[in-house]
């Protein structure tokens, strides 16, 4: 890596998306139970044709915009996925490269989300669930924040690459 390594001390790792078999009755589990705030929701009809995806994203008071997410998605699995954030753009776009050089299955190219600011592809782990290395993700403040509802997933790329859906 060229830059400093990964966002982590206060922040945590990263962030994991979840499937959710009963979505509210899990959405409710977080922030009800355990005391997950929301960050923003994501309502995709567009991404994958005939698939309507609904996403929450949630935080704590670490101000990572979200360490965990949770989606209604018609998958069998209960990992989506997890991210790791580098503190480097290169960084980025180096993994994304030797990913490609190594021969693994590349979900989505580079691209942004609108809700945290991440720039980032998914490739598929060898254990088959995905991985988002991505760079750039806001912070949240509380006192200042409020909770948007988003159209899409990305606002720009994350375009298949391997011809497989990360779901």
């Amino acid at each position: 890596m060229v830059g400093n390594g990964f966002i982590t001390g206060r922040q945590g790792m990263g962030h994991v998306l979840t499937i959710a078999k009963d979505y509210q009755k899990t959405v409710d589990f977080y922030t009800d139970v355990l005391g997950f705030r929301i960050s923003d929701y994501i309502r995709d009809s567009e991404t994958l044709p005939g698939v309507e995806l609904d996403a929450t994203f949630l935080h704590t008071h670490t101000g990572r915009h979200h360490s965990l997410a949770t989606a209604h998605i018609p998958a069998p699995k209960k990992m989506h996925h997890f991210m790791v954030e580098a503190q480097d753009l290169n960084d980025v776009g180096q993994a994304y490269d030797r990913c490609i050089e190594a021969g693994y299955d590349m979900f989505s190219g580079i691209g942004h989300h609108p809700n945290d600011k991440v720039i980032s592809f998914y490739v598929q782990s060898p254990s088959g669930f995905g991985l988002e290395f991505g760079h750039g993700s806001v912070v949240i403040d509380d006192d200042t924040w409020e909770v948007k509802n988003y159209q899409q997933m990305s606002d720009w790329g994350h375009k298949p690459q391997s011809g497989k859906q990360l779901l």
